[in-house]
């Protein structure tokens, strides 16, 4: 099971500047786990080797022979899926600050392996006991084994005695003591790549850590003080780097995080791990007169996860639409991504809680439609993922009945609307009775009753061939329908359409009619365009307006194929 955990965090992003350019990308809210967190963290830790490969060569997966044991009892043999074998560089096992560079492109982990050769992998149970590789992106989770006098399989041992023998807070002083004496608990040298290992741990105040560490340093901040964090760099930069560089009494450097921050990463960093214990520090945000909504958030994620969802939902469905207009932009969009984290689950896995409360199960689904509309049409932000779930049990006698609804429903790409769009648009007798309504495009285009199945068509039509098909023959099918399709797409087409604007703009066959309104269309896409994107589109406006009227999208090199619509 891969623990994905939330840490909405803008300054979380500097940890991955350094990254190749051609890395994989994680959300803002993900938190690497130290290496000694990782063995925390993983069930089995074993020395295995790469077999063969099976599977299709879009699906490849390795099989481990497992040959020994580090932690835990793992299986006799493991599938790590989506991996291949194949031939790539060796893994740097005397710097353990950085995994094998493969982890840094594709799928965020190391995924080629050597046939006959052997590694160290990290295995978790999955919810249904089954085994699986552990998935924390950036992270040595699999690196190469050549026996047992290298820096990693030696600190990884270390770790594994460490803490099979002692509590959470005592680790914490055992590893202080090695770092103070620069030797292991057998009084053995530590090496500098060792040592640096556990500065980087006694650094990091992230959720794996014990909870009165946590709380203790969140106190500290709130009398004035700084933090008790060991004196030690962090070389990924953000708030841990921060708490270790003010421990240090280094002065912050302009633009960095305050203590404000601060305490908010040691909040998030309570609400993602397992602290119960800090109930009083979001009592108090709760019932402050003037909270931040950052810190609100926080509170509803936490209640929502340690046994208090009703009083969580209460504050949701009474306050939330109340407060969203009162807030920046950034702050609303913060606040209703710690909403639905409280209502999904914070690690998305498992039953979400509102669907186990029978209050919450019955006014959910309205409320999530209500900020889905307020996100895009206010907010400029698509919430249609992370809310299909709770809107896709409102009861829809009529896909016509709540537009607001249906057009939601496109947006999560929800089958059932989707075939409704498509039998609406492929019916004849619909079609030449529609045809007859006065061309709409140059005034609401509400008017047709095929713009509501239209705009649902053109929203879900991704990976459905018979929905392309249908968007061809709907520019085919007639004037009426060909104008419809061009003023809809101007007006509501989004970065996907642009195609489809090229295609029709390559299309020999256009009267002088349809060329104007098609010009028109493309300005006013790419405007809308221009201003959500706000920087080179932009700045180039006029230019790709002329290349996409042109048959031609911008940044392609290929003219688009025109539509060739039968005589």
């Amino acid at each position: 099971m891969v623990r994905w955990y939330r840490l909405w965090l803008a300054a979380l992003g500097a940890s991955l500047a350094a990254a190749p350019a051609d890395a994989c990308s994680v959300e803002l809210d993900y938190m690497q786990p130290s290496n000694f967190e990782l063995v925390q963290i993983a069930d089995a830790i074993v020395v295995a080797t790469a077999v063969e490969e099976i599977g299709s060569k879009d699906e490849r997966s390795v099989v481990f022979r497992i040959e020994s044991s580090v932690k835990g009892a793992g299986p006799a043999r493991h599938i790590s899926s989506e991996t291949g074998l194949g031939s790539v560089g060796r893994s740097d096992l005397g710097d353990l600050s950085k995994p094998h560079p493969e982890a840094f492109r594709g799928g965020c982990t190391r995924t080629t392996f050597r046939k006959g050769e052997r590694y160290l992998l990290f295995l978790e149970r999955d919810a249904d006991g089954s085994w699986q590789d552990v998935g924390f992106p950036f992270t040595r989770v699999n690196e190469d084994y050549r026996g047992e006098a290298d820096e990693w399989i030696l600190a990884v041992r270390r770790y594994v005695r460490l803490q099979a023998r002692l509590g959470p807070m005592e680790q914490l002083a055992a590893l202080e003591a090695m770092l103070a004496s620069k030797q292991d608990e057998d009084g053995r040298p530590l090496s500098e790549a060792a040592l640096s290992d556990i500065r980087s741990h006694l650094a990091e105040a992230s959720p794996w850590k014990p909870t009165p560490y946590l709380l203790d340093a969140y106190r500290r901040l709130e009398r004035g003080e700084l933090p008790g964090v060991s004196n030690s760099q962090v070389t990924e930069g953000g708030e841990a780097e921060a708490l270790a560089e003010l421990a240090m009494g280094k002065t912050r450097k302009p633009g960095a995080s305050s203590v404000e921050e601060m305490r908010h990463f040691l909040r998030t960093a309570l609400v993602i791990g397992d602290h119960p214990q800090a109930a009083p520090i979001f009592e108090t945000i709760l019932s402050s007169p003037d909270p931040k909504p950052e810190a609100i958030g926080l509170a509803i994620r936490f209640f929502a996860k340690n046994g208090q969802y009703p009083r969580a939902f209460q504050w949701i469905e009474t306050k939330l639409m109340g407060m969203l207009p009162r807030l920046a932009r950034d702050e609303a969009v913060e606040l209703i991504v710690d909403v639905v984290a409280a209502q999904e689950g914070e690690s998305g896995e498992g039953r979400a809680p509102w669907r186990g409360d029978a209050h919450a199960a019955g006014a959910w689904p309205e409320l999530a439609l209500s900020l889905f509309w307020y996100g895009k049409s206010v907010l400029g932000h698509d919430f249609g993922y992370s809310l299909s779930a709770a809107i896709r049990q409102i009861p829809y006698p009529d896909f016509r009945q709540r537009p607001s609804l249906t057009l939601a429903l496109a947006q999560t790409q929800d089958d059932r609307v989707a075939d409704w769009a498509l039998a609406e648009l492929s019916d004849e007798e619909k079609r030449a009775l529609w045809d007859k309504t006065p061309i709409p495009y140059r005034g609401s285009l509400d008017e047709s009753p095929a713009y509501l199945p239209l705009r649902v068509l053109l929203r879900t039509r991704g990976g459905r061939p018979k929905a392309q098909a249908q968007l061809i023959r709907f520019f085919c099918q007639s004037r009426e329908r060909r104008h419809l399709l061009i003023a809809t797409l101007g007006s509501q087409g989004d970065i996907l359409d642009r195609g489809l604007l090229a295609r029709i703009a390559a299309t020999p066959s256009l009267t002088k009619e349809d060329r104007a309104l098609l010009d028109g269309a493309i300005v006013q896409y790419l405007a809308r365009e221009a201003a959500r994107d706000g920087d080179k589109l932009h700045w180039h406006l006029a230019e790709y307006v002329e290349v996409l009227k042109r048959g031609r999208e911008p940044y392609e090199k290929e003219a688009a194929k025109p539509i060739a619509c039968p005589a």
